[in-house]
């Protein structure tokens, strides 16, 4: 009987600091009979949150490769990118502005690259966009003025560092139409050695980090950077048709079909997969390049609806969720939405 008390003891004061630190977010009026929705999605992120020792981000729980006691693996952007993006969008910022804080303060250098730690060969330059983009969304939905004016520089150090990238490919021997203007580098911390691609999901979202920050930064009568912003500007009215030509130059339409399928990375000829976990390219393209090169939201929305379709029709989800190789993984599978 005590132990039982002693419980519910503890369950009650668990829900009150969790409906503390969870409840200046958005409030969703539901039927009493859906209430249940509103719960699950504060649990998820509730849940997730529990990856973070503080406001360190950690990969996963454990005590050998997962633990942030044996290394710091913190540095890998997805998690910061998945979490806290949701939580904006939910409107936790006290919780979120905590994280991306830590991220920015201890893993961005300053020379605007991720110092990956116990990640060697770092993750995908698609993380440099996305981090911009992710700032941009904290400082739109939770209105911290000095939050947002402390980790500026970090932000600009990002834009400037993919800017020279963008620089260097544009300067770079012509590769073909294919490739014209293209970043080649790593799209993922696992394919960390294939640096010699034009991986799509690096250059969408380079091409919307610097659109976004060049537009923040040149915004108003008395803008942050105009310099720098106008900068960017030019290189993202440079970039958009070679990526466009690129996209062109390598999508492939299925014979008898109006589907459509994008290589992972710039390549004419590239042949299509027959299945989205046949290899481990395709199950990489399956639970990661598609759906974060989708995320970017610039691809044009014939080509958007024939990934989705090659997705859904050869065997790239079950049960509501991607597949990756012979298990269920999203990642991000925002993406997909």
């Amino acid at each position: 009987m005590l132990r039982s008390l002693v419980g519910s003891e503890m369950c009650i004061r668990d829900s009150e600091f969790y409906d503390t630190r969870y409840g200046r977010g958005m409030r969703i009026e539901l039927p009493e009979t859906d209430r249940r929705q509103q719960d699950m999605a504060k649990a998820a992120m509730i849940l997730a949150s529990n990856n973070y020792v503080g406001n360190q981000p950690n990969y996963g729980f454990g005590a050998t490769y997962w633990s942030y006691g044996r290394e710091d693996n913190g540095s890998l952007p997805l998690d910061t990118l998945a979490v806290d993006s949701a939580l904006i969008e939910w409107g936790e910022c006290d919780v979120a502005v905590g994280h991306i804080g830590f991220f920015l303060d201890n893993y961005i250098t300053a020379n605007g690259t991720v110092n990956s730690y116990a990640w060697t060969g770092g993750d995908s330059i698609s993380d440099l966009g996305r981090l911009i983009d992710m700032y941009l969304k904290t400082i739109r939905n939770c209105r911290q003025p000095s939050w947002a004016a402390k980790y500026l520089p970090k932000i600009v150090s990002i834009g400037s560092h993919l800017l020279e990238l963008r620089r260097n490919a544009a300067a770079a021997p012509d590769p073909g139409v294919c490739c014209r203007g293209l970043l080649q580098g790593a799209p993922e911390h696992d394919f960390s050695t294939d640096t010699t691609h034009y991986y799509f999901n690096n250059n969408v979202w380079t091409l919307r980090g610097l659109s976004m920050l060049g537009a923040h930064l040149t915004a108003g009568t008395s803008p942050l950077n105009q310099s720098l912003g106008e900068q960017l500007l030019h290189q993202v009215a440079l970039f958009g048709p070679e990526l466009v030509a690129a996209l062109n130059a390598s999508t492939v339409k299925l014979q008898g079909s109006d589907t459509h399928f994008l290589p992972p990375y710039a390549q004419v000829g590239y042949v299509p997969f027959k299945n989205m976990t046949e290899t481990r390219a395709a199950s990489y393209t399956n639970f990661r390049f598609w759906s974060e090169t989708l995320l970017a939201d610039v691809l044009p929305r014939e080509l958007e609806q024939g990934m989705l379709e090659f997705h859904n029709h050869r065997g790239g989800r079950i049960g509501g969720a991607s597949r990756w190789q012979d298990h269920l993984d999203d990642m991000p599978t925002l993406g997909w939405g």
